[in-house]
């Protein structure tokens, strides 16, 4: 997850355990972890 507002929301981490996911925070900028960085670099 980003750290989009509606990602922070109680209800909307809440929701998404209940269906079974498991949630990962990624910090604000990471361009190691975003494919495309890797095709320019």
């Amino acid at each position: 997850m980003d750290s989009a507002t509606f990602h922070k929301q109680g209800d909307t981490q809440a929701a998404l355990i209940h269906d079974g996911h498991t949630l990962e925070s990624l910090p604000p900028y990471s361009p190691d972890l975003n494919q495309i960085e890797h095709k320019w670099a």
